[in-house]
């Protein structure tokens, strides 16, 4: 392809999402967004944007690409995956997008957002591809996508794009050190759970556990250390489900357990409604507890929690 042929094409691509791509007027210095259809329909009155760089909950207002001005209504944000997901009181064409899991390694991709100052774009390569992973706020994010470079002052929230002009996901600088990509996929789910919700459905036991060692204990069977149960919530699926003050707790479903974050890393893998098999230490006896993990939304408020 002739230099000037590619240059063309990267600019058609621009083109091609910049319709979809918006200004969200959320702190002091604004920030790019996107307008997404989680169902897949032409057009939506959704746009989701970095949730760190919203420092509001009220007033939110979106700049249009024909440069109108909309009040936008703020549904809930998810700091775990950095996506926070505004309503505006009109449909608008939504953005085209790709699936997740089609990008590799060497693809030429573009960010792209709407700053103070119009449009702006950013060249890239993918530098890597990997499958799912968790932030360090234990968002679960369905791809890891890497593209060289750092992202550019104001294109957080807005679009990392294919050279066809279709958005891949949301770039972010509140994920890792440079800037990560939310893919599409997680956006969309994020998307539904806060539309519906309000905030992240997320399995719950209700147990307050710390680490205890099991030295001289017969029924350990050579387990070095549990999590001793110190609370639990009253009417919760722990309690519900005969756990007690006290108990110790070495395993889930065959799987050992000694530390608080191996149970909270199980918890964000498991459906809410799932039945859970503890293997619990009660003084010098061992026994097994099914119990079925039950659901709470967790609702954040802009800019907290947000790197």
């Amino acid at each position: 392809m002739q230099a000037n042929d590619l240059s063309l094409s990267l600019a058609t691509a621009v083109e091609t999402a910049a319709p979809s791509l918006v200004l969200v007027h959320g702190r002091r210095r604004g920030s790019s967004g996107i307008l997404l259809a989680p169902d897949g329909a032409a057009t939506t009155a959704l746009v989701v944007t970095a949730a760190h760089t919203l420092h509001r909950g009220e007033g939110v207002v979106v700049t249009l690409a024909d440069g109108r001005q909309l009040a936008a209504e703020l549904l809930g944000v998810d700091p775990g995956t950095d996506v926070a997901l505004l309503r505006l009181p009109e449909a608008l064409p939504a953005a085209p997008v790709t699936p997740t899991g089609g990008q590799r390694v060497g693809e030429v991709v573009l960010s792209v957002g709407r700053t103070p100052f119009g449009l702006r774009a950013a060249f890239g390569i993918v530098a890597g591809v990997a499958g799912a992973w968790r932030t360090a706020g234990g968002g679960r994010v369905d791809r890891y996508i890497n593209v060289d470079g750092s992202l550019p002052p104001g294109l957080s929230g807005g679009a990392l794009v294919s050279a066809g002009g279709e958005v891949i996901g949301m770039n972010s600088s509140g994920l890792t050190r440079g800037g990560g990509t939310v893919p599409v996929a997680t956006l969309t789910r994020v998307a539904a759970q806060l539309l519906a919700h309000g905030g992240i459905r997320e399995a719950f036991l209700g147990v307050g556990v710390q680490p205890a060692p099991l030295a001289g204990n017969p029924a350990a069977e050579g387990r070095e250390a549990g999590l001793l149960v110190v609370s639990l919530t009253p009417d919760a699926p722990a309690a519900a489900g005969g756990l007690r003050v006290g108990d110790v707790v070495v395993g889930a479903d065959g799987k050992p357990l000694a530390h608080p974050a191996e149970l909270r890393a199980l918890l964000h893998e498991t459906e809410p409604d799932a039945v859970l098999s503890l293997s619990v230490l009660r003084g010098d006896a061992s026994l097994t507890l099914p119990i079925t993990v039950g659901a709470r939304v967790v609702r954040a408020e802009p800019g907290r929690g947000c790197r």
